[in-house]
């Protein structure tokens, strides 16, 4: 009997929960694009127009921190690659 009384409010716990997973994986999706984008901006514009308004460089000072920028691109690239493949790998199957 109890069983059936919990029918509804298992129902409606589990619809909840499947919401609440699709929007963290929205999230997360969008994170990885915004650290996509600043692996672009510190990898390949670092020292271009569009890289020197973002991070409000001087011409000057972009030259000299470049590899720095790079790095930290590449940094940002692994943690891009982290979120997508973990967004890849799906729900973990119920025990």
């Amino acid at each position: 009997m109890a069983d059936i009384a919990l029918q509804p409010t298992l129902e409606v716990t589990k619809q909840k929960g499947r919401q609440v997973s699709t929007v963290a994986n929205i999230v997360v999706g969008l994170i990885a694009l915004v650290h996509v984008y600043i692996l672009v901006l510190e990898m390949f514009l670092w020292d271009k127009p569009a890289g020197l308004r973002a991070f409000g460089q001087t011409r000057e000072a972009a030259a000299a921190s470049k590899v720095l920028a790079a790095n930290q691109g590449l940094y940002n690239g692994f943690l891009a690659a982290g979120l997508l493949w973990g967004l890849s790998l799906g729900r973990p199957a119920p025990p």
